[in-house]
């Protein structure tokens, strides 16, 4: 009996060891599984962990540096500003303001002058915070200009009907007007009274000047030799420029007018005042470069005789001993002092504005290279877009609006 339990007991004592070494081995493949499952967690939670540390490093160097860059534009561009000189018109001019207080003998004088005056400029000014809106008026005249800034004021004036005069005279068909921009930046419904129709302004010669000025200062200050936007069939604006002369790297970009005067002249417009004259007149000194077609030397003996070699760049020194500033008048610039006892003078006319005119009745304005006093014939007008030369503005046939 006994020998008969000792045998039957046996074989479960092996099974029993054998259970126990799967059991083990199970578990030991487990541990393993769990462990590397567990390993490859840690991993890739310090591989997050680190990425992340590492995009937040980049981020800020490159935040760092950009930072940087906008500072060191800042530095060059203030250094550059500070560099510049104030702008400086070709000619003296004399300015009015148009208001509710003024005088309708003096819009009665400048309707006058509109009329025997072929080319304007002109610039609109809005200041929104106040809701005040003005329209800048140039009068380009053979050997001088005149400024009218008008402000648009709602409810009835009596100048109302003188207002729309002076209107209908500068935007009629036969008139040139100069623009910087498209005519629809304008807001054109601040140019319109009671009776002003749009839409003669609409068949206005209005002439761009914007993209003439690109086309002109991309042909006269090329890309440099090493530029790699340089093109041997083309002298377009583009994303691999890196002349410095060339500000814009997009070839739909339009200079704006502070820039052209900055990069062409090297002066300053400044755009803390609201009603300063010298937009229109840097437009008609603009076009008047495209005009003349004047090349990259000329435009830097420019620079180098009026500022470069002054001691003080933020004044005009327009000395009446410089023969080569005879044309420009004496005193301070920007102010219509034309002496009558400059001999030189003379032809400007002194005193009021009625003598100021240019007048084509007067027989001592008949000299030809007076020609272009704003006068009736068309021929005089100084632009003739019949002239070749005169292309370069998308003038066309004025012939027809005469």
């Amino acid at each position: 009996m006994n020998g008969s339990s000792f045998c039957h007991t046996q074989p479960s004592t092996w099974i029993n060891n054998d259970d126990i070494i799967a059991i083990q081995w199970i578990y030991m493949i487990c541990n393993s599984f769990i462990s590397m499952l567990i390993a490859f967690f840690l991993s890739t939670l310090i591989n997050y962990y680190q990425l992340k540390k590492f995009k937040s490093i980049i981020e800020s160097l490159t935040e760092q540096s950009m930072n940087n860059s906008i500072k060191n534009t800042e530095v060059t561009k203030n250094k550059t500003i500070e560099t510049l000189s104030n702008f400086m018109p070709f000619k003296p001019y004399q300015s009015f303001y148009i208001n509710q207080a003024t005088s309708p003998i003096t819009l009665d004088e400048l309707i006058i002058e509109a009329e025997r005056t072929y080319k304007f400029t002109i610039y609109p000014y809005d200041d929104m915070l106040l809701d005040m809106h003005y329209l800048q008026i140039e009068l380009v005249q053979q050997s001088s200009s005149i400024i009218i800034t008008i402000e648009f004021f709602s409810g009835y004036n009596v100048l109302f009907p003188q207002i729309e005069e002076l209107f209908s005279i500068v935007f009629h068909a036969s008139k040139m007007i100069q623009i910087w921009g498209e005519l629809n930046t304008y807001r054109t419904e601040y140019l319109f009274y009671h009776n002003h129709n749009e839409d003669d302004t609409i068949k206005s010669h209005i002439v761009n000047i914007q993209p003439a000025f690109k086309t002109w200062y991309n042909s006269t200050f090329v890309h440099n030799a090493n530029c790699g936007q340089l093109l041997d069939f083309n002298d377009i604006d583009g994303p691999l420029c890196s002349c410095s002369h060339r500000p814009y790297k997009c070839r739909n970009d339009q200079w704006s007018l502070e820039d052209a005067s900055a990069y062409t002249y090297h002066e300053i417009l400044d755009n803390n005042k609201i009603h300063d004259p010298h937009r229109c007149l840097a437009i008609t000194k603009l076009s008047i470069v495209i005009h003349e077609k004047w090349d990259r030397h000329k435009v830097q003996q420019y620079i180098k005789e009026n500022h470069t070699s002054r001691d003080d760049l933020g004044h005009f020194d327009l000395s009446c001993d410089d023969p080569s500033r005879d044309n420009l008048g004496c005193g301070e610039l920007g102010h219509s002092d034309l002496s009558c006892d400059y001999p030189s003078r003379d032809n400007l006319g002194c005193g009021e504005l009625s003598h100021f005119d240019l007048s084509c009745d007067d027989p001592s304005h008949d000299n030809p290279s007076r020609g272009d006093l704003g006068c009736d014939e068309p021929g005089r007008d100084g632009l003739g877009c019949d002239d070749p030369d005169r292309d370069d503005l998308g003038c066309g046939d004025l012939s027809t609006n005469h």
